[in-house]
């Protein structure tokens, strides 16, 4: 709630995030919670530390075991990225990394990077 309150995500901001997201394999609610976020303060003076575990979380809830993306995980991914009818540099970071890293994407995935 403090980050929200505060309008941007400071270090220990992060710090917090990502002893929830590092508890553990990250969990489409905590991935949820790091995209909400980024979509609320869009644009906001964030820490550049955010992006990363915003890059780093979202890819290791959307690749499979076998390092592919799913249908299933890219409807998903899709719709959260969509919520607010943009996609900003923190979601292009995403899109990236997942073209960079995966073995296998869907086909619609190149419609994503515009």
């Amino acid at each position: 709630m403090h980050v929200y309150e505060d309008g941007k995500i400071d270090q220990s901001e992060i710090s917090m995030l990502r002893g929830i997201v590092d508890a553990e394999q990250p969990g489409e609610e905590e991935v949820r919670l790091l995209l909400d976020l980024n979509t609320v303060l869009s644009g906001a003076d964030n820490d550049p530390g955010f992006a990363e575990l915003l890059v780093e979380a979202t890819l290791k809830y959307v690749l499979d075991d076998d390092n592919a993306v799913s249908d299933d995980k890219l409807a998903w991914l899709e719709t959260v990225i969509a919520k607010d009818g943009k996609t900003d540099a923190n979601e292009m970071r995403i899109l990236h990394a997942l073209q960079e890293k995966a073995d296998r994407l869907p086909a619609r995935f190149a419609s994503l990077l515009g």
